[in-house]
């Protein structure tokens, strides 16, 4: 059945890794050092910006748009 409200069915991926770390107890130390990730990489998940992409016009940062490579990372 399909969502009544589509806006509030997106998730982002940052708001999966959210919800996977406090349904399993976990830190962003802990993802850090379960997928061998920088704390840069971490901190742009969990704060949904992609720091190194700003677009200078706006002064506006982008979303973070995970790799597959990073998606599985953190699923595994």
């Amino acid at each position: 059945m399909p969502c009544s409200n589509p806006k509030k069915a997106r998730k982002t991926f940052s708001d999966v890794v959210h919800k996977y770390l406090v349904d399993k107890g976990m830190t962003q130390a802990d993802l850090m050092a379960r997928g061998n990730l920088s704390k840069t990489t971490v901190g742009r998940i969990c704060r949904n910006t992609n720091d190194k992409n700003k677009d200078k016009e706006k002064d506006k940062k982008t979303p973070y748009t995970p790799t597959h490579r990073m998606v599985m990372t953190v699923c595994v």
